[in-house]
Parts: structure tokens; C-alpha cells; sequence
């Protein structure tokens, strides 16, 4: 839980997240703000 509210703040202050997929790392960004796309 507490891992998700930091990646949630992280994202919504326009950073990127890095999470782990079954070969690679994903990233995520929140589309909403234009300067983290």
C-alpha cells in the first residue's frame, strides 16, 4: 500500500515510475500533464 500511494504522489508531481514486467521494466507517466509525457 505504501508503495502505491509514493508511486501515486510521484506521478501526479509529473515524474515517471518504473515497474516490472515479466522481461522488461515498463515506465509510467501521468498523461493528464503534457511535460511527463
Amino acid at each position: 500500500q505504501r508503495q502505491v500511494e509514493r508511486g501515486i504522489s510521484i506521478l501526479k508531481q509529473g515524474g515517471i515510475v518504473a515497474f516490472p514486467t515479466d522481461t522488461v521494466y515498463g515506465l509510467g507517466a501521468c498523461p493528464n500533464l503534457p511535460a511527463a509525457v
